[in-house]
C-alpha cells in the first residue's frame, strides 16, 4: 500500500503548476515584431561601427531606454522564427535578454565585454549605449592615474 501512495504523491508533485521561464526568445521576437526586422539585421549585427557611441561620459548624452512589451509566449511565423534564432546564437550572451531595441542587441556584445557581471537591475533600467559610455568612462578615468604611477 505506500507503493500506491508514492505513486499518488508523485503524480501529484508533477501536477503542480511550474512557473513560466523567462527565455531569450521571447523578447528577441517581440523586438523582430516590433521593428519588423529581416534577415538583413544579421548584417548589422557584424557591423558594430555604426552602433558603438565614440565620445565619452561627458557629452551629456544619455539615452532612455524604450519599453518593450514583451507576450509571455511568442507567436512566430516561420521567417520570424528562424531570423530569431540566428540573432541567438549569434550574439549569445546573458544581456541580449534585457534588449529592448534592435541597437541594444548589437549593442549587447560590446557591452558584455566591457564588464560581464552588470546587475539585471541595471540592464533593464539605462539603454545599453550609456552603460557602454559609463564602462568606458571607468577604464578612460584609470589610464591617466596608471600611467602617473608607472613614472614614478
Amino acid at each position: 500500500m505506500d507503493l500506491l501512495k508514492d505513486i499518488k504523491q508523485q503524480r501529484a508533485k508533477q501536477r503542480k503548476k511550474q512557473p513560466v521561464e523567462k527565455g531569450v526568445f521571447n523578447p528577441v521576437s517581440a523586438i523582430i515584431k516590433q521593428y519588423g526586422l529581416e534577415q538583413n539585421f544579421l548584417d548589422a549585427l557584424d557591423n558594430l561601427s555604426a552602433y558603438l557611441p565614440g565620445e565619452s561620459l561627458a557629452s551629456d548624452r544619455v539615452k532612455v531606454k524604450e519599453p518593450l512589451d514583451i507576450p509571455v509566449f511568442s507567436l512566430a511565423t516561420e521567417d520570424e522564427y528562424a531570423l530569431a534564432m540566428s540573432i541567438i546564437r549569434r550574439v549569445d550572451n546573458p544581456y541580449l535578454e534585457f534588449a529592448a531595441t534592435p541597437e541594444e542587441i548589437v549593442l549587447s556584445r560590446p557591452l558584455y565585454r566591457l564588464n560581464p557581471g552588470l546587475h539585471p537591475e541595471k540592464l533593464m533600467r539605462y539603454h545599453f549605449e550609456t552603460l557602454i559610455l559609463h564602462e568606458r568612462s571607468k577604464t578612460d578615468h584609470m589610464k591617466p592615474l596608471h600611467g602617473r604611477y608607472k613614472n614614478e
